[in-house]
C-alpha cells in the first residue's frame, strides 16, 4: 500500500486560485482577503485548499488557534503573482 496522497484529477489551477492565495498572503488574513476579493471567507479558504492540494504543498502553516503564517513555498508563489 502506497503512502502517497493522491493528486486531484481533472483540476486546473486558475487565476482565481492564485489571487485568493496571494491576497491571503498580502493581508495576512483569510477574512480580509475575502473582503478584498468580494467573496466569503469560506470560498477563499476552499480556493486556497484546492490550490494546495493541486500543488501538493501547504502554502500556509495553520494552527488550531486560528492563526497561520506563510509557508516558504508561498513566498515564491506570492512574488510571482505580483
Amino acid at each position: 500500500m502506497s503512502n502517497k496522497i493522491p493528486k486531484a484529477r481533472g483540476f486546473d489551477v486558475s487565476i482565481k486560485h492564485i489571487r485568493a492565495a496571494n491576497s491571503v498572503a498580502l493581508y495576512g488574513s483569510f477574512t480580509a482577503a475575502a473582503a478584498d476579493l468580494g467573496m466569503t471567507q469560506s470560498a477563499v479558504s476552499r480556493l486556497v485548499l484546492q490550490l494546495e492540494k493541486q500543488l501538493g504543498v501547504s502554502l500556509f502553516l495553520r494552527s488550531l488557534a486560528r492563526w497561520f503564517s506563510l509557508h516558504p513555498a508561498a513566498n515564491s508563489l506570492s512574488r510571482r503573482a505580483d
